[in-house]
């Protein structure tokens, strides 16, 4: 559609001509401001920078810049010369008293109890049964291991010989061919009467005094 000359004259088309006019005019306007300004801003859009980050060295601390003393020789190793003194733990026995074990093969037949040697007891050849026995010396009473008596003890490990076959002269092994045992027996230097007889009296006392006491407290 054409505009005729005639119509521009009308009123309306004359309002709107006006405020077309007026934004062409504000618009360019305002770029020609914003280029005086910020010029480079419109040529060209920001970059974002990608430098790398750069970390500030750290000097090293006192103990690293300290030098370090090299010893140009090192001393030798000294070693020490340590001498083994080899000893029994077993108290000392009688160095006469050795083992022959032909002449105490011999002398066991016909016997059916008699001393063996502490490799034949901890080797359990026969495979009897095996139990430790306690010897007080100074009443001459042979207990079991819970300190009950044996009486005519000697019918049963026949005499003791502490120390013949052992390395304690505390001990002595013997085996009972006709009971299929073997004993482990252990000497006390002591009395059966005081280190058996005399902790069961003291019990005893014990026990009397609580009763005594728990009369006289029914009485209150």
């Amino acid at each position: 559609m054409k505009i005729k000359t005639e119509d521009l004259m009308c009123p309306r088309f004359s309002v709107v001509g006006l405020i077309a006019v007026g934004a062409v005019s504000f618009g360019v306007g305002y770029l020609i401001s914003a280029k005086r300004s910020n010029p480079e801003e419109l040529i060209e859009a920001p970059v974002e920078d990608h430098n790398q980050l750069v970390i500030p060295f750290e000097r090293p601390t006192m103990a690293y810049e300290q030098p370090v003393h090299i010893p140009k020789e090192v001393p030798a190793m000294v070693e020490d010369t340590v001498s083994l003194i080899r000893h029994s733990i077993f108290p000392d026995k009688d160095e006469s008293d050795e083992w022959d074990a032909e002449k105490e093969e011999a002398s066991r037949k016909g016997r059916g109890v008699y001393i063996i040697h502490q490799d034949e007891f901890f080797g359990d050849e026969l495979g009897y049964s095996q139990m430790s026995l306690n010897y007080y010396e100074e009443d001459d009473i042979l207990c079991d291991d819970d300190d009950v008596p044996i009486y005519n003890y000697e019918q049963v490990v026949g005499r003791l010989e502490f120390g013949h076959g052992t390395d304690d002269k505390n001990v002595v092994y013997v085996r009972n061919d006709a009971r299929e045992c073997e004993y482990e027996i252990l000497r006390n230097t002591t009395s059966y009467a005081n280190e058996v007889l005399g902790i069961a009296y003291d019990e005893e006392l014990d026990r009397e005094i609580e009763r005594e006491i728990s009369k006289l407290h029914r009485k209150e």
